[in-house]
Formats: structure tokens, C-alpha cells, sequence
């Protein structure tokens, strides 16, 4: 597959020439009100890995592989994973927790999960895993702010 990142948003495309990772480098280092975001390339790989997995898995049925994980993803996170069919891009599933109400390791696999049975779509189907892009886009924490 290959991987493709911007801003807090990360891809995975299906590779036609061979199972190996590629990331093209793209990431922009999204900042809010000035901090960093928290999350590296490395941390965005893996997240679309976990999620990608978290797919193929759900569809198989078979259990998920193990991934070793830094500190960080153990910190409760809001997340979406998205499915679209590739190559048309058209959206295929979309599910996700707006609210840091799990760590994010948990949030990745059941937003993959919920999106393979995105209500608005017939259920992902095995035979279509190797046709879709798996993104997933991490948000930051909810802000609380006053309009005057």
C-alpha cells in the first residue's frame, strides 16, 4: 500500500507493484494556536497501518495483528476513518469520535470497524479490501471558546 499524509490526515492506497510501504512526504505539521500537534510521520504511518488492519481484518474475519505502539497512543484521542473506493475516491465509509473518549489505539480500531458498517453503505465486502483508501484524521482536543 501506499501512504500519503497532510496535516493530521493520513492515507493508505492500495499498491499495484508490491506489498512494501512507501510514504511519499507531504506531512505538514499542523500547529494549534501556535503548539505542534503531537504526532510525527512515524506516528501517522502507523495510525493508517492500525486502521488499514483494523479493515482487512473486520472483513475477513481474522484477528488483528499486533502493534508495538509509542506512549502517546495509549492517550485518549478523537479520530475518523475514512473508506473510499479507489480508484473513483467516491466515499465508501466514514466513521469516527469527534470527542477524546478513547485512547487511540482503541478509537483506530473501532472507528475502522464502524466504517466497514457505515449505515449509509451496503457492509464493506472481503472481496473489496484491496479497493479502497484507508485515511484517517486525528483531531485535536475540543476547545471551549466565547462568542460575543
Amino acid at each position: 500500500c501506499n501512504l500519503h499524509s497532510e496535516a493530521g490526515h493520513f492515507v493508505s492506497r492500495p499498491s499495484l507493484f508490491s506489498e512494501s510501504v512507501f510514504q511519499r512526504r507531504t506531512f505538514k505539521k499542523g500547529r494549534i494556536h501556535g503548539a505542534p500537534m503531537g504526532y510525527s510521520d512515524d506516528d501517522g504511518t502507523l495510525a493508517v497501518r492500525i486502521a488499514r488492519d483494523a479493515v482487512e481484518a473486520h472483513v475477513a474475519p481474522r484477528t488483528l495483528h499486533t502493534f508495538s505502539v509509542p506512549p502517546h497512543f495509549d492517550e485518549k484521542a478523537g479520530v475518523f476513518v475514512t473508506i473510499n473506493q479507489h480508484p473513483e475516491g467516491l466515499l465508501r465509509g466514514c466513521i469516527g469520535y469527534p470527542s477524546p473518549s478513547f485512547p487511540l489505539i482503541k478509537a483506530l480500531v473501532e472507528a475502522a470497524e464502524g466504517a466497514c458498517e457505515d449505515p449509509r453503505f451496503p457492509p464493506l465486502g472481503k472481496e473489496e479490501a484491496d479497493r479502497v483508501v484507508v485515511e484517517v484524521s486525528r483531531l485535536t482536543r475540543p476547545e471551549l471558546f466565547e462568542v460575543r
